[in-house]
Parts: structure tokens; sequence; C-alpha cells
């Protein structure tokens, strides 16, 4: 039956929303770190590729509060897992696709309490409202460090997560925001849904992701310059492939070319499970 695939990758940071059953995703702002957003859909629309410029227009007019609607919305709300695996090193077909995999800063496999947030840093927010979100893919077996802390296995951490959109009766995704007028404006909208399967891409990643070998090192220290602000650097953490001994990867393991991501050890998204909203 038909369905859409949303699928976000690169700097971003996911919350639940527990009042409603909802999630919002803050896309983390780091151009000036080369960092933009894209989104791709495929089959292409009518009017083709969304122009990275229209997106960077509607954030620097202050369009910053986006929504991820279903149009007419049969079942609202988000499904999904958040448990944590038991063991990071062990993923089984129960708990693959859970959104536990995602590494979440403030728990206690990292800080181990709330981290102040600079505010403005994500841009913009999306609300995400209906559909099944869950882990699409993972990584290679990391190691963690900190400071000059001897690097940690951590085991294998999301690559990228993805919502899935049941449209086999027509129903129509949108994606879009209320201007400063209160005027709808639809930055996508998916018709033919329901003879039509589409995957879309929503990704804050380097131009040069699209095939082109990714820039070398971490991207990770980002979320400490830009979001996370007051920890110090001999405090933060950062990512790296565990080399020895070998780990087999997972089953579902992200490879290069998934989604038109690059490595996922120097971007990848994480998880808050608390605090304010992130809009």
């Amino acid at each position: 039956m038909p369905s859409t695939t949303i699928t976000f990758a690169g700097l971003f940071v996911l919350r639940p929303d527990l009042r409603n059953g909802e999630y919002e995703l803050g896309i983390l702002r780091a151009r000036d770190a080369d960092h933009i957003l894209q989104i791709a859909v495929s089959p292409e629309l009518g009017s083709g590729p969304i122009p990275q410029e229209r997106l960077e227009e509607y954030i620097q007019a202050g369009n910053i509060n986006w929504q991820l609607e279903v149009d007419p919305s049969s079942r609202p709300g988000i499904e999904s897992r958040r448990d944590r695996p038991h063991s990071r090193m062990d993923a089984t077909p129960v708990n693959d696709r859970d959104l536990g995999w995602m590494i979440n800063l403030e728990n206690d496999e990292f800080h181990n309490r709330t981290l102040t947030r600079a505010s403005n840093a994500l841009q913009p927010v999306i609300r995400l409202k209906q559909g099944a979100l869950f882990t699409s893919c993972k990584t290679d077996s990391v190691d963690t460090t900190q400071g000059q802390q001897a690097p940690r296995h951590f085991g294998f951490i999301t690559g990228g997560i993805s919502l899935n959109i049941d449209t086999s009766a027509g129903q129509q995704p949108v994606l879009g925001f209320k201007n400063s007028k209160g005027v709808q404006v639809d930055i996508f909208r998916l018709t033919q849904t329901d003879r039509v399967s589409y995957d879309v891409t929503v990704f804050n990643i380097p131009p040069n992701g699209h095939g082109q070998p990714p820039p070398v090192g971490s991207h990770f220290h980002l979320y400490y310059d830009k979001f996370f602000t007051g920890v110090q650097p001999n405090d933060r953490f950062d990512l790296k492939k565990h080399e020895n001994p070998t780990i087999h990867p997972p089953r579902d393991h992200c490879d290069e070319t998934h989604k038109q991501t690059p490595n996922p050890f120097r971007c990848g998204g994480i998880l808050i499970e608390g605090g304010d909203p992130l809009g």
C-alpha cells in the first residue's frame, strides 16, 4: 500500500511532547560551519527540487515554527518506542527501530544532568503531528571520548530516523508554516499519495555530502558550540568509530550512501526527553 517515508539526518535535536503525543524536531543552525538545510523529494514534485535558498529565505524572515501535518488527519499523534536498549552492543529484531538508540547527552550515559540551552539555536523547529517514528539505521560501533580521558567503547547509535505515514487512502503530508499575516505557506504538499509512495529526506549537512567525500573530522562539537552552553572543553564528549577489536556492523547498518547522509559519526541527531519546548 502507498505510504510516505520522511527521513531526518544531520545536525538536529528531537524532543517528545508528552502532552499531546507529538514530537518537535529542531534543525541546529550551523551555516557558518557549512551545514545547510536541504529537502529532497522522490519522485520529484511537478515544481522540481525545493531550492535551498527558498528555505533560507523563510528562516531569515522569521518563519521558524514549521508543522508536518497530514490532510485529512485520521490518526493524530506519533507512534514511537523510546526504550533504551539493554545493551548497545546487541541490536535485536525487537528493538532495532526504537528511538532509544539515539544519543541523549543529558542522560546517565553522558553528562547525567540538564544542560543549559542557547536560545534560537534551532531554526526551524518542525512539529511532527502524525505517523510512526523510528530509528531507520544504525552506525558502526562507536567509542566516546571526554576531554583527555581514554576512549570508552559505547556501541551502536542511531544514524538516521524516519517517519512513516500511511497514505493509502490519499492522505496528503504537508510541511508548512503560517507567516506573519497568518497565511498558510506550504513548503511541500504531497499529492497522488493513493497511488504513489514518496521518500522525503530532510537533512542538515554540508552540501558536498551528496555523493562526495565528507569533510574530515567530527562535527559533534557543534552541539556544544551552538546549543548546549556552559560545558567546558574538557567535559565535552565526542565520537569516533571503534577500531579494535573489530565489531560486526548491525543488520540495519547505515552505509555512506544511506539517504545521502555523510558519515554518521560526524553528523547525527540527538534526543532530549525533558525540559522546555524547543520552539
